[in-house]
C-alpha cells in the first residue's frame, strides 16, 4: 500500500564550486531523516506481517480465488479513498502529525483480517487496511519530500529501501511465528508491539516546521496532465506491486507446493531485491536519469515474473520474484519525487493526485488476477504482471517530466 535531486537541491560540489561553503546537515535534520525511515519501516513491516498469512487466511475461511481477489480488493479501494483524503489532511494538520497517527493505526488493522471469522469482516478489514495504508503512505512520502529538499540532495529512494527492509523483516518474522506460535492473538502482539514503539520514536524526531500545512479549506486536487500521465503509469506499477502482495505467497504456497516459510520467502525475495536496488537508485538516476531508470526497471519486472511463471521450481520462483522486486525497487520512488517536484508548495495533495490514480492498480488488480486464476489458472493471472511492466516500460517513455536527473 510511496527521489531524485529536487528543484531546490545543490550537490556540495556545486556549493563549492561556486565559492560558499559546502552545505552541512545539521543534526536535528539527520534525526529527521532516521525518523522518517522509521515510518516508511513500519508501513512496510505491517504490510509484511500480513502477507504470510494471505494463504492461512484463505485456508481457515475455505475461499477459492475468486473471493480471495475480491476480498483483498477491499486493499485497493480503501487505499483509493484514503490518499485523497490524506492529501486534505496534510494540508490541514501537517504530514508529521498524518504521518505519525498512520503509523501508529495501521499496523493495528492488521489484526481484522488476520483474526476475521468470516468472509465479510475480512472484506470490511481489508478495507480498513487498505484505507491506514492510503493516508500513511501519502503523509510520509510528503514528509520524505520536505526533508529531502532541506537535504539539498537526492535522498529519497533511500526512504523506500526503508519500506523495502521493513517488508522483508515482517515477512520474514511472520512465517517462522506462524509456525511457532498457535496463538493468531499472541503472535500478532509480538509481531505489532516493536513497530508501534518505532512509531512514537519517529514522531518526537520529525520535523515540526516543514510548512505543509495551514490551509483549513484544502480540497483535494484534481490531477493536472502531467500528474494524470504519472499517475497512469503508477497504476500499472502498482498492478505488479500489489500482486506480490496479495499473490506470491499463494503462488507459490498453493501452486507449487511449498511451506509457510518458504511461501514467506517469496514476498521476502521481493522486499529484499526491492530494497537493495532502492540503496543504489538515487546514485544510479543521478547518472543515466529518471527516464531510462524507469524503462529498464519495468522491462526487468515483466522478465522476473515471466521467469517466475515459466519455470514453477521454489528456488526458480524466488529468483523471479527477486527480479520483480529489482524492476519494481525505484518505479514508485520516481513517480512520487516527480509529483512531489510539481508542486512543491503542496507534495502532499500532488502525490495524493498520483497515488489516487496508482492505487487503481491496487483496486482493480486483485480481483483482475483472483477472476483469471479462477477461470483460467492462477499463473495465466500472474501474466498479467508481466504485460502490465511491459506497459510502464511504453509508457515511461512517454511521460514528460521524467528526463530530468
Amino acid at each position: 500500500m510511496h527521489k531524485e535531486h529536487s528543484p531546490s537541491s545543490q550537490p556540495a560540489a556545486s556549493e563549492a564550486a561556486a565559492g560558499r561553503s559546502p552545505f552541512t546537515v545539521p543534526p536535528s535534520l539527520v534525526r529527521a531523516r532516521l525518523a522518517v525511515l522509521s515510518i516508511f519501516f513500519v508501513n512496510g513491516a505491517a504490510l509484511g506481517i500480513w502477507v504470510p498469512h494471505i494463504p492461512i487466511v484463505q485456508s481457515r475461511l475455505e475461499l477459492g480465488p475468486a473471493a480471495l481477489g475480491l476480498a483483498l480488493l477491499g486493499v485497493g479501494a480503501g487505499s483509493l479513498i484514503g490518499m485523497p483524503t490524506a492529501g486534505v489532511l496534510v494540508s490541514r494538520f501537517g504530514s508529521r502529525v498524518v504521518a505519525t497517527a498512520g503509523a501508529l493505526v495501521f499496523p493495528l488493522l492488521v489484526a481484522v483480517p488476520v483474526l476475521a471469522p468470516g468472509f465479510p469482516v475480512l472484506a470490511a478489514g481489508l478495507f480498513l487496511f487498505g484505507l491506514g495504508n492510503g493516508v500513511l503512505d501519502v503523509a510520509m512520502n510528503a514528509h520524505a519530500v520536505g526533508v529531502e529538499r532541506r537535504y539539498r540532495r537526492s535522498i529519497m529512494t533511500s526512504f523506500h529501501a526503508a519500506w523495502s527492509v521493513g517488508g522483508l523483516a515482517g515477512a520474514m518474522a511472520s512465517g517462522p511465528a506462524i509456525e511457532r506460535i498457535p496463538s493468531p492473538g499472541f503472535r500478532l502482539t509480538v509481531l505489532i508491539l516493536p513497530l508501534l514503539i518505532a512509531a512514537v520514536w519517529g514522531y518526537c524526531r520529525l520535523l515540526r516546521d516543514l510548512a505543509d500545512h495551514g490551509s483549513s479549506t484544502a480540497t483535494i486536487a484534481r490531477p493536472r496532465k502531467a500528474l494524470l500521465g504519472l499517475g497512469l503509469v503508477a497504476m500499472l506499477a502498482l498492478i505488479g506491486e500489489g500482486a506480490m502482495a496479495d499473490w506470491s505467497t499463494v503462488y507459490l504456497y498453493g501452486e507449487i507446493g511449498a511451506g509457510s516459510t518458504v511461501a514467506a520467502a517469496g514476498y521476502a525475495a521481493f522486499a529484499l531485491a526491492m530494497a537493495i536496488g532502492r540503496i543504489g537508485g538515487d546514485t544510479a538516476i543521478r547518472r543515466v536519469g529518471r527516464r531510462t531508470v524507469l524503462v529498464w526497471s519495468a522491462r526487468l519486472g515483466a522478465a522476473g515474473m515471466a521467469l517466475a511463471l515459466l519455470i514453477p521450481h521454489p528456488a526458480v520462483v524466488l529468483a523471479g520474484f527477486a527480479l520483480v522486486g529489482l524492476g519494481a525497487a525505484n518505479v514508485i520512488p520516481i513517480l512520487f519525487t516527480t509529483a512531489g517536484q510539481i508542486s512543491p508548495d503542496a507534495p502532499g495533495k500532488s502525490i495524493a493526485a498520483v497515488a489516487g490514480l496508482g492505487y487503481i492498480g491496487l483496486l482493480s488488480g486483485p480481483l483482475l488476477i483472483g477472476s483469471t486464476a479462477e477461470a483460467l489458472t492462477l499463473p495465466a493471472g500472474l501474466s498479467l504482471v508481466a504485460i502490465a511492466y511491459l506497459f510502464v516500460s511504453f509508457g515511461a517513455s512517454v511521460v514528460r517530466g521524467l528526463s530530468e536527473r
